[in-house]
């Protein structure tokens, strides 16, 4: 699993889209998983990055919120459940 470190921010499940997916200068992130790609902003990858390591490195599983351009999901996340991150503006890795 590779992340970048990013601020702190408060994950929204209000329905209304993020201001940070409307900003042209930040570069959208794609966490490809379970077949799906969900196309985030650096700041909500980075949360679901922070909470997804933290339960590989306690050896643990659980449902992860991830908050994304087309709305939210819950990702189980286990160590032995791969997934992926990559900038969304590469092609898809097949």
């Amino acid at each position: 699993m590779e992340h970048q470190g990013v601020a702190d921010t408060t994950v929204q499940s209000s329905g209304v889209v993020p201001s940070s997916f409307r900003t042209r200068t930040m570069r959208p992130v794609c966490i490809h998983y379970g077949g799906h790609d969900f196309i985030a902003s650096p700041e909500m990858a980075g949360i679901f990055l922070r909470h997804a390591q933290q339960l590989v490195d306690d050896d643990d599983a659980q449902l992860v919120p991830l908050l994304h351009r087309d709305g939210i999901e819950l990702l189980y996340v286990d160590a032995a459940i791969p997934f992926f991150v990559r900038d969304a503006t590469d092609e898809p890795k097949r």
